[in-house]
């Protein structure tokens, strides 16, 4: 594993929802999987994924050297859906021949409310579920990885 960040890198206003430790960790657990998009599904209906992407394209910054671009899929619509994963294809495009270094983020909306989702996780080179404890249930979970489909998933991660 990697050494800690030293504590003039900490990533501390990460954000207050989130111990930095721990999103420094789930970002290098999650760099093992080889992505270059990485969409972030809520697995309630009702679910948020923004706090959560936000930390981690902060300490993945501080880990590439440079900003880690985000994208938000909300409110995608049948006329908008196609549009978007073009530009999710654009944004990860590296200017250098280097793009194995290019990464990018994706915030999705709950696929059970917005199954054109869907498309976008699919799209994406990986997807993490993000379970937010007292809020999502283990049917909405459940349901959300078979929407999806279970390869497709990296891991998931349960929020307080």
């Amino acid at each position: 594993m990697s050494e800690p960040l030293s504590e003039s890198r900490q990533p501390a206003s990460v954000t207050s929802d989130f111990e930095p430790d721990d999103v420094r960790d789930l970002w290098l657990r999650m760099l093992r999987r080889g992505w270059k998009s990485l969409a972030l599904v809520p697995a309630a209906p009702a679910g948020s994924t923004q706090k959560l992407a936000r930390a981690i394209c902060s300490v993945g910054a501080i880990y590439r050297g440079r900003g880690l671009p985000l994208l938000s899929a909300s409110d995608l619509t049948l006329d908008s859906v196609n549009p978007f994963i073009y530009a999710m294809s654009r944004v990860g495009k590296s200017q250098t021949d280097q793009d194995e270094e290019e990464k990018l983020v994706v915030m999705l909306d709950s696929v059970i409310t917005n199954p054109l989702g869907i498309a976008v996780a699919l799209a994406s080179d990986a997807v993490l579920l993000v379970i937010e404890l007292g809020k999502t249930d283990e049917r909405s979970a459940r349901r959300t990885v078979e929407l999806i489909g279970r390869d497709r998933f990296i891991g998931s991660v349960a929020l307080k």
